[in-house]
């Protein structure tokens, strides 16, 4: 379990059992924010909309307000790297539209939140964090206001294994040097190497790692793996040649 995964409240309820609460009016509203960057919403527009009609057709009573709200990228490192510190002076001061927001959510999907949130959105009760990573949001103060905090542990893993695959194709394939080249209208031959056949040695078989192994494969790649717990069958599911290294 690593710093995040310790710090994080328990997850023991779903959207549909806060729908079940036992609240006395059952016809009251259940607001729910979509609240991370807006640079982080890679979906067409339609699809968007399409996934908050189907959120929406869980329950009649579920309203959706789409108001974002975020912190410079060194802001969020700062504050997940000293969760404790304050950098209030740091962040940004909120539209009148984000306070009105902040004031109705009960479930709030979020990359960033304001300090002493608990002020500024007292409904507040379920935060979903958009990656692995929570210390950002801890600072909040959601464990000393009892805000339940979950987060999205692997949800990126494609995007990174990709990106993982493109620099050893960069490097072994010697593309700098050839754009390099086209740069200064010259040419010589540049002679990479042939992945397929290889070995590549992977430390953590998560779900980056599994992504990764699953795409080396492709490649024709030797994997050898390694983690620090025994889970046999995630690793064989996943990669069904891969090789196991354990310390």
């Amino acid at each position: 379990m690593n710093g995040d995964e310790a710090l994080l409240l328990p997850r023991q309820k779903t959207l549909g059992d806060w729908m079940r609460d036992g609240e006395s009016d059952t016809t009251a509203p259940l607001v729910v924010g979509i609240m991370y960057p807006a640079e982080w919403e890679l979906r067409p527009r339609k699809e968007f909309e399409r996934d908050i009609a189907a959120l929406k057709a869980v329950d009649p009573r579920i309203e959706v307000l789409d108001v974002r709200y975020s912190e410079t990228e060194q802001l969020r490192t700062q504050r997940g790297a000293k969760p404790n510190e304050d950098y209030r002076q740091l962040c940004p001061e909120l539209t009148q539209q984000q306070r009105d927001a902040f004031g109705r959510v009960e479930i709030a999907l979020a990359m960033d939140l304001p300090f002493d949130v608990v002020t500024v959105a007292p409904n507040l009760r379920w935060v979903q964090g958009m990656g692995a990573g929570a210390s950002q949001l801890l600072s909040a103060g959601l464990g000393a206001a009892g805000i339940r905090l979950t987060n999205a542990a692997g949800v990126n893993a494609v995007s990174i294994s990709e990106f993982v695959l493109a620099r050893l194709l960069q490097q072994w394939k010697r593309l700098p040097e050839i754009d390099a080249m086209q740069r200064a209208h010259s040419w010589e031959p540049k002679y990479g190497k042939e992945i397929a056949g290889s070995t590549i040695g992977i430390v953590g078989f998560g779900a980056i790692g599994r992504q990764v192994a699953l795409r080396a494969r492709a490649f024709g790649m030797e994997v050898l793996a390694t983690r620090a717990s025994a889970r046999p069958s995630a690793p064989r599911r996943a990669c069904p040649r891969h090789r196991s290294a354990r310390p």
